[in-house]
């Protein structure tokens, strides 16, 4: 089954070698949200990012975007888990748990 991954599992999977943070990337498809994506990248030093791309190459993991994205993001669905959760837990983690929750993939 898909998952859709967080910043927080891909820097335990790609710079700390967490067993079940790799085997959750590994056990499927594994997307990524644009907020997400760039809160992965957001580190001080371009080794340091280079390394986390070649991570997310080397494990498959798509970014989640384009016509698709769009339409799922403007659903009602997904704007009322968005609305809910992005005041209190901010507009990357509330659009993960969106698209989570309107695509049916696990989180």
């Amino acid at each position: 089954m898909p998952i859709f991954a967080d910043a927080n599992l891909l820097v335990n999977a790609a710079e700390k070698g967490h067993v079940n943070a790799l085997a959750a990337i590994r056990a499927g498809k594994t997307f990524v949200t644009p907020n997400q994506f760039r809160e992965f990248l957001d580190v001080s030093s371009s080794p340091q990012r280079k390394a986390r791309r070649a991570f997310l190459f080397r494990e498959g993991i798509e970014l989640f975007g384009g016509p698709r994205a769009g339409a799922i993001a403007r659903s009602a669905e997904f704007q009322q888990v968005f609305l809910q959760i992005s005041t209190a837990k901010g507009r990357g983690d509330a659009a993960l748990a969106a698209f989570a929750k309107a695509t049916g993939n696990e989180l």
